[in-house]
């Protein structure tokens, strides 16, 4: 027997034999198929009849049945002569091989949805199955819940659907009339809503109730919040939603218990014990308490309000918390503070209860006078507002404390400082000497510009009194004024540091220096002594003073010195500015280095002009040597450091080699050296005695022949002796006598010489 299955059905690639059974009507029982007797091809499945009497005769019936294990499926889609969707299952056998097409079959849609019970809107899961892919589906206006979706591919929805607050099957269309209702009904079950869903213990709320059936046994007593009654309203069963049954009610002007903790709050109503709850929440706000303006000083107004407390209440006592913990204590005593106690300070009248009440919301607003005597800090404000279980409310003051007005806030030493304000004890005085400190030093003296008391005016402030800063601490100070009462206002004033700089940083003696500061007291009269710390010992004598500065209106100063004689080079000497007020500055470094040499210009050619200066050298001392390339620049001449260790010499470039040459000065047991470079080409004409230069102890005598005079010239080196050869020319030969063998070296040309005569030509 083979059957073909539509090609909508899933058909497995091979079914179990054991999964396959067959029973015709003349046998009593059913059989499987032969052990290899089932086979799959595509969408059709070939049954083997077994032997031994299951055979079936033309008036008889077989019954093939094939388990659900075996992994046939129907199609995804129910079959709906709406769209024509049908399915056909075809027969034969091996005895009559042509096919026999069965009667349609049905292949139905269904529905389940998750929860059944739901309250009005309640959300659902709905799933549909075997309904038309693609099409929109949606659920009957009959129904227990609405919602809509969209078919997938497989045939299936999910969407979710809202209870309509009535009891039925959920039942679900598309679009081609395939339609299907869940097996069962849905439960409705009971709802609340709250108006508003928050607000203050105390406050008034509606509370609408839908859906409880058994309305008759609901009273206002069921209706809890936090699992407590409400303290008031009006309860009324009624039909609210219009759906012709009483099972609603309102709970009119609903008032949330006074004592209720701040809180998200969960409101229920109940029928009966086991009955479903209703739930909704509410948030009981806490009590606040606010003070403005947040801060002030001791004796200033400030406005306490609250919000949240029980309604229609003495406003017991505002306090101000000095002591928290020993607040607690003294409070526990009697439930009050007395006036020995001293943990906290009442802000309202002494009398308790005050005159002020909260309003009909629990809401108050009173004023209080911050006490005079208290110190400056951060302050815990308590406030209690007693009932059948008491109420009470914390905030935040600070106290800034008096303060006085200063001006300037800031400068060095010497400035002179006006103070005024305070906020003090009206007409009372400051005293003299004491009254004022500058840190802990009595500033108002005679030494300072004070020395007498203060009168302070209806208002508790200062007449206006100036002041010198004196020789106290650089940095921030703080300044206190204390009257006869005792109270203290205090300022701030801050000493700063005036500067002073060198330029340049490093200078050798008979430098000049330049020297600019600022943040002077303007214009002082005894001058910024600027010094040297030549000894090294960091006195900072009067020995070691080289310049006086005067500072401008801007407290700036500018001087020039030249670095002294007597500092010691090769060294790091401090150095620092201070005037008659006691203002000194931070030392700064001067580094003096060695004695140093310089040539102008740094380069040029044999037989060139040069000037060689000398710096750092003892003062009024011999010059013992200036050299080039180990020859003298100076030779004959007596040269002399000035006072300040310095000297200029003129030479003229030697006949040395091209190329970088080393200027050496030595003066003493110090020599300084600098670089020089010889360029080639032409200079000036060449005197004997600068082109004889590197053999001027060997040289004894040089000839030469003009021929366009047809006579002898002659340089005798000797001093006083007479020469004219004025200038050595290129090509000339000369006759030269040296007393022993030596090389006679100018620009690129070496002459080795021999002791005697020698005929050379000169550059040829």
């Amino acid at each position: 027997m083979t059957i073909e299955f539509p090609s909508s059905v899933t058909v497995p690639t091979s079914i179990d034999y054991r999964n396959v059974w067959i029973h015709t009507s003349g046998t009593p029982t059913k059989i499987n198929a032969a052990q290899a007797g089932v086979s799959v091809s595509g969408q059709q499945v070939t049954v083997t009849n077994p032997t031994d009497g299951y055979r079936v005769n033309s008036t008889q019936t077989m019954t093939i049945t094939i388990s659900q294990v075996a992994g046939i499926k129907n199609p995804s889609v129910s079959s709906h002569s709406g769209d024509g969707t049908a399915y056909y299952v075809k027969v034969s056998t091996s005895r009559e091989p042509t096919q026999v097409t069965s009667s349609a079959i049905t292949i139905n849609d269904w529905v389940t949805a998750s929860p059944m019970q739901l309250a009005y809107m309640g959300a659902t899961t709905v799933k549909a199955y075997g309904f038309k892919p693609g099409s929109s589906i949606f659920t009957t206006a009959t129904s227990g819940a609405v919602g809509s979706g969209t078919v997938g591919s497989d045939g299936t929805a999910t969407f979710t659907a809202f209870g309509t607050g009535f009891s039925a099957p959920i039942t679900v269309q598309d679009g081609t009339g395939r339609q299907a209702s869940t097996a069962t009904s849905t439960t409705v079950l009971p709802r609340i809503t709250v108006t508003p869903t928050s607000g203050l213990a105390g406050s008034l709320i509606n509370i609408t109730g839908y859906d409880f059936g058994d309305t008759p046994n609901l009273t206002s007593s069921d209706v809890k919040i936090g699992g407590t009654a409400f303290s008031a309203g009006t309860f009324t069963v009624k039909d609210v939603d219009g759906d012709g049954i009483v099972d609603d009610f309102t709970y009119v002007n609903a008032q949330v218990p006074t004592s209720m903790d701040a809180g998200v709050k969960t409101i229920t109503a109940q029928v009966n014990p086991g009955s479903p709850i209703a739930q909704a929440s509410f948030e009981v706000l806490g009590n606040a308490l606010s003070v403005s303006p947040a801060s002030g000083a001791p004796g200033s107004q400030i406005t306490v309000s609250g919000t949240g407390f029980p309604p229609n209440q003495h406003v017991w006592a505002v306090y101000l918390i000095k002591d928290a913990a020993q607040f607690a204590v003294d409070l526990a005593d009697d439930g009050e503070i007395t006036s020995d106690e001293t943990s906290a300070v009442e802000l309202t009248s002494t009398s308790e209860p005050t005159a002020i009440d909260t309003d009909s919301s629990g809401a108050f607003t009173i004023p209080c006078t911050v006490t005079t005597n208290l110190a400056a800090g951060s302050y815990g404000i308590i406030v209690f507002v007693p009932n059948a279980t008491g109420a009470k409310g914390t905030g935040l003051f600070t106290v800034t404390g008096r303060t006085v007005t200063i001006n300037p806030t800031s400068g060095p030493k010497g400035t002179k400082v006006t103070i005024s304000g305070g906020n003090l004890t009206a007409n009372s005085t400051v005293a003299a000497n004491t009254g004022i400190k500058f840190g802990t030093n009595n500033w108002n003296t005679s030494s300072y510009g004070g020395g007498t008391a203060i009168s302070l005016d209806s208002q508790g402030n200062l007449t206006p009194v100036t002041l010198e800063v004196g020789n106290f601490s650089t940095g921030k100070s703080t300044i206190y004024v204390t009257d006869a009462a005792g109270l203290v206002a205090t300022g701030t004033f801050e000493i700063t540091v005036p500067t002073c700089t060198f330029e340049p940083t490093s200078a050798v003696r008979g430098d000049l220096i330049t020297v600019t500061g600022s943040g002077w007291l303007p214009t002082e009269v005894g001058l910024v002594s600027i010094y040297l710390d030549i000894n090294g010992d960091g006195s900072y004598g009067s020995s070691e003073l080289v310049a006086f500065a005067t500072p401008d209106a801007e407290g700036k100063i500018y001087k020039q010195f030249t670095v002294p004689s007597n500092v010691t080079p090769d060294t790091i000497v401090y150095y620092r500015a201070q005037d008659t007020k006691g203002n000194t500055s931070i030392p700064g470094a001067l580094t003096i280095p060695a004695a140093r040499v310089e040539v102008s210009p740094t380069s040029a050619p044999v037989g060139s002009s040069i000037t060689i200066k000398g710096a750092g050298f003892l003062p009024s001392t011999g010059v013992t040597s200036v050299t080039m390339g180990g020859v003298t620049l100076i030779p004959g001449q007596a040269v002399v450091t000035d006072s300040q260790g310095r000297f200029t010499v003129t030479a003229t470039v030697p006949g040395l080699a091209v190329g970088g040459q080393a200027i050496s000065a030595t003066v003493g047991a110090t020599t300084a050296s600098t670089a020089f470079i010889i360029t080639a080409g032409g200079a000036a004409p060449v005197t004997p005695a600068v082109a004889t230069a590197n053999i001027a102890s060997q040289l004894q005598i040089m000839w030469t022949f003009d021929g366009a005079t047809q006579t002898w010239q002659v340089y005798d080196p000797t001093p006083g002796a007479t020469s004219d050869i004025s200038a050595m020319t290129a090509g000339q030969g000369y006759w030269v006598k040296v007393s022993e063998n030596c090389s006679l070296v100018y620009g690129n040309k070496t002459y080795n010489l021999y002791a005697g005569w020698n005929l050379i030509g000169w550059q040829g």
